[in-house]
């Protein structure tokens, strides 16, 4: 139960109840916890080198692609501001 996120609060009470010893519990919990924590480290390290090398590739794309956002952005709050300045008058 140590794997199951939601589940693992539960695995103390549930190893209790089944007459699990503490030594034992501790032994397997610690060794799942270990192993649930080197799987997300590595996971993390792989896909952060992956989306770097993207990135990396794509600096050009990402600055017009920034910029073509912010221009739309600001047409758009240009066009709002537009409408409500004439709904007023």
């Amino acid at each position: 139960m140590a794997l199951l996120p939601k589940l693992r609060f539960l695995s103390p009470v549930i190893s209790a109840a089944g007459g699990i010893s503490w030594k034992y519990f501790l032994l397997v919990n610690s060794i799942a916890t270990a192993v649930n924590i080197t799987i997300y480290i590595l996971l993390g390290i792989f896909f952060h080198n992956q989306l770097s090398r993207l990135l990396h590739q794509l600096s050009f794309w990402q600055n017009i692609l920034l910029g073509g956002v912010m221009l739309g952005l600001s047409i758009f709050i240009f066009i709002l501001i537009k409408r409500s300045v004439m709904k007023t008058n």
